[in-house]
């Protein structure tokens, strides 16, 4: 049974809602403590910031992404997204680049960060983890470049990042920083 919650925020222009979701129940607790604060500083969980100054910025969160080596081979995706739907496991983002050599990594970003844990132990596939920076920025050009810039100008260098537009004319940004406490805060001033 799902349970859903809509959250209205001044998260745009409109103040419309901004955040809907739809959960198992068992998962809807870890997605509350794993996400954002809105821009009326509206706390869902201990580890997220608003950052009213950036203008482009709509929530940015620490998540923690699955880190899975796989290895260079038909179907070995699929079979990494088949054990998490099989343990009803919600992927909300993934890259998976080209492989170098016979291994490369995956990386994946879920809503029940548990049950991905006990499906990837149970199914005997390495993972690791790793702290990223879950980022919605407006879906606009030169969004992304003020972002960036301001992590420049923080001398905070930007390890990798990935994105995808969202509804609402945002784009969900995952970016891998070495210091995700030093982004958050500076993105907060």
């Amino acid at each position: 049974m799902g349970v859903g919650l809509c959250l209205r925020g001044n998260l745009g222009c409109d103040g419309g809602p901004r955040v809907s979701l739809l959960l198992p129940e068992r998962h809807l607790k870890e997605y509350l403590s794993s996400r954002c604060r809105l821009k009326e500083h509206a706390w869902l969980g201990d580890n997220a910031y608003y950052s009213p100054p950036l203008q482009i910025l709509r929530m940015i969160s620490k998540a923690t992404q699955l880190v899975v080596p796989l290895a260079d081979r038909l179907g070995a995706l699929a079979e990494l997204c088949s054990v998490l739907g099989k343990a009803e496991v919600n992927i909300v983002a993934i890259i998976a680049p080209q492989a170098r050599g016979k291994k490369g990594d995956v990386r994946v970003i879920v809503v029940d960060l548990t049950g991905a844990r006990a499906a990837l132990k149970k199914a005997k596939i390495r993972f690791s983890e790793e702290e990223v920076l879950d980022v919605e920025i407006d879906n606009r050009p030169g969004a992304f470049a003020e972002f960036t810039r301001r992590l420049a100008e923080a001398k905070i260098n930007i390890r990798y990042a990935y994105a995808t537009t969202t509804a609402f004319g945002r784009a969900k940004v995952i970016v891998a920083v070495p210091d995700v406490a030093k982004a958050l805060a500076t993105l907060g001033d």
